[in-house]
């Protein structure tokens, strides 16, 4: 489908105006907690899950998955730490630890979450980039698996959860207690005893009461939809004098569907910008990302800040911090 720029343009703003309305009630709410998933790590040369994989399997000698699904990645990883005198925590330590000159890169998006100062933000990611920008923001304390308890989400200093661990402080350590293959997923997520495993009990405090934004993240990985999926039962049971949490991810359109919008939009139809995932309880905000830049998530978080900051941030206005003016079509 061949789109004009006028119509980039005009599926860009209507997708902006629909996410900030949805998502505002959320940024100004105290319950609202942050999901933070790869985007941002990717925009600043961290690996992604497949790259990652792909180079473990080089220096373990284990052959790629043909399959791309998190089953076959998660084996892969298995297998690679499973080799005998196997460099995979080696390698990992020099991927993620506190040193990586990338961590010097500062990312404009996960600065603006950070800068909306909700309640908590949670990753799976293993690289220091979250902890960095919560203590650009004075947040120095932060919460890593295997560690997790759910009395600390209280906490008045606590910004950064990491789930799934975090990497060593220096290059020359070994990484350890970093959730990627099939025996790290068991051990963290199935039930003990008949008892959830501390991770389970921690998400439950996070995920069912509190709400949870998603943020540069597909939730594909069969482990955390299951985990949400079991959350979300629990979620509907649920009696509070308070409304019920909610969860929404935000997240760049396929192609399928960025064309399936910008036909609803010329024509008229009802725009399929926000949908609901019955099985994980999940609200869906889509958004078009023609440049592959993610400057409309940008602008929605830009947008965001002025409202619950009552500050103005535009192309001639200076304001302390890492804001320029709008990112549509400039990202």
């Amino acid at each position: 489908m061949k789109i004009t720029r006028a119509q980039e343009e005009k599926a860009d703003e209507v997708a902006v105006s629909t996410a900030v309305k949805t998502l505002l009630p959320f940024v100004k709410d105290p319950r609202t907690c942050v999901w933070i998933g790869s985007g941002f790590s990717l925009q600043v040369g961290y690996p992604s899950w497949v790259d990652l994989i792909r180079d473990l399997c080089a220096a373990c000698g284990v052959p790629f998955p043909e399959s791309m699904s998190s089953d076959a990645l998660i084996d892969a990883a298995q297998r690679c730490r499973d080799v005998p005198n196997s460099p995979y925590w080696q390698l990992l330590g020099q991927y993620f630890n506190a040193a990586d000159a990338r961590l010097a890169t500062s990312s404009r998006g996960l600065d603006r979450l950070i800068r909306l100062q909700l309640k908590v933000y949670l990753t799976t990611n293993f690289d220091y980039l979250l902890l960095r920008a919560t203590e650009e923001f004075g947040a120095d304390e932060h919460l890593r698996y295997p560690d997790l308890r759910a009395t600390d989400l209280g906490k008045p200093t606590l910004r950064a959860v990491y789930l799934h661990g975090i990497g060593p402080e220096s290059p020359v350590e070994a990484a350890s207690d970093l959730i990627l293959a099939r025996d790290d997923f068991e051990d963290a997520y199935s039930p003990k005893e008949g008892q959830d495993s501390r991770l389970l009990e921690f998400l439950r405090a996070v995920l069912t009461e509190n709400n949870l934004l998603f943020f540069a993240c597909s939730l594909n990985d069969q482990w955390t939809r299951a985990a949400l999926a079991r959350l979300n039962t629990i979620r509907a049971r649920l009696t509070t004098r308070h409304s019920k949490p909610r969860w929404v991810i935000v997240r760049a359109m396929t192609e399928s569907e960025t064309n399936n919008y910008v036909g609803a939009l010329n024509s008229g139809d009802e725009l399929p910008l926000v949908k609901h995932d019955n099985n994980t309880g999940v609200i869906s905000v889509g958004y078009p990302d023609f440049s592959g830049q993610h400057g409309v998530l940008l602008e929605i978080l830009r947008r965001l800040c002025e409202a619950k900051l009552s500050i103005q941030i535009g192309p001639s206005t200076e304001v302390p911090g890492p804001f320029p003016g709008s990112d549509l079509h400039h990202a």
